[in-house]
């Protein structure tokens, strides 16, 4: 005898047609099934549009219709945050299409649940520039900082993202104008003139002083602290060519840089004792990561404008 039960539909979520009191229809035509009472709590824009009368019903479905101009994929990831259920996956993509549709529904909840995704390790190193224009497209003043301190990794003109069309013109003026101080900054930490740096102790300059009296390198005279320090030039000229760097980059990762530290070993090994070279290596980490620190700090103190 044949088993007359019928088959056990499985719908995808929102899919059922007998859940809800209110269908909203995707602009792909996808029907989603939903409370009323529960969107109208995350969306203000809902909760006056539902007081309207309704729309009327389609011939597959009682309830009324809400159209919206968003496709499926968008309501897909929507909806599971409106209900605050599992969070889905969410690219950059996705992020700028639920800010965007939260803006238009007025659904402050959704809005703010995209701060962690948009703090995120991977994505605020990699993305910086994307991640501070839907910082600021959500109102984020301190991803938007943290963003842009991120951008100054990063050549000055970045590659075209789909994000800043989101952003207003005025926002990317004042992540520009953010570098430009950070350049400056980043500049005046190296500007020393003849001489090196005033932040740098005895300290940090005697780990540079030349092997002995009889060194054939060139060699510059710093005073510091009551004592003449003779620093040979292949450290000056590392902070020369570092300086001019950091003003079109002010990336604080630089000074550890191969490309600077080459050349200024490349430098110390035309010592003719050879000493110079051997404990240049030491010297260079010593004070390429003390460069790096006075260099955060001062970059710290620079502000961000943030604008919408």
């Amino acid at each position: 005898m044949s088993d007359s039960t019928p088959p056990v539909v499985e719908y995808a979520p929102y899919r059922d047609p007998s859940v809800g009191d209110l269908v909203i229809r995707t602009s792909d035509r996808t029907e989603f099934h939903v409370h009323q009472r529960r969107i109208a709590d995350v969306s203000s824009v809902f909760a006056d549009m539902l007081t309207l009368p309704p729309s009327p019903a389609s011939t597959t479905t009682p309830k009324p219709i809400v159209d919206v101009s968003e496709p499926s994929t968008v309501w897909e990831k929507l909806l599971p945050i409106c209900h605050v259920a599992e969070e889905p996956p969410l690219s950059l993509e996705d992020i700028g299409d639920l800010l965007e549709a939260a803006r238009k529904y007025n659904m402050v909840g959704v809005t703010s649940r995209m701060r962690p995704f948009l703090m995120h390790y991977e994505l605020i190193e990699q993305k910086p520039f994307a991640v501070y224009a839907l910082a600021c497209v959500a109102g984020f003043q301190d991803v938007a900082r943290a963003a842009a301190q991120r951008t100054l990794r990063f050549p000055i003109y970045p590659p075209h993202a789909a994000q800043y069309r989101l952003v207003t013109a005025e926002a990317l003026y004042r992540l520009f104008e953010y570098r430009q101080k950070c350049g400056d900054v980043a500049g005046s930490v190296l500007d020393c003139g003849n001489g090196f740096p005033r932040w740098m102790s005895h300290v940090h300059l005697d780990q540079l002083q030349r092997c002995n009296q009889h060194c054939s390198l060139p060699s510059t005279i710093d005073y510091r602290d009551g004592d003449y320090l003779c620093i040979p030039m292949p450290w000056k000229e590392y902070l020369r060519s570092l300086a001019t760097a950091l003003r079109s980059q002010p990336d604080a990762n630089l000074p550890c840089d191969p490309s600077f530290l080459g050349p200024l070993m490349d430098g110390l090994s035309s010592c003719s004792n050879g000493q110079c070279s051997k404990k240049g290596w030491k010297a260079s980490m010593y004070l390429s990561q003390a460069i790096k620190e006075e260099f955060e700090k001062k970059i710290s103190e620079v502000k961000l404008v943030f604008e919408q």
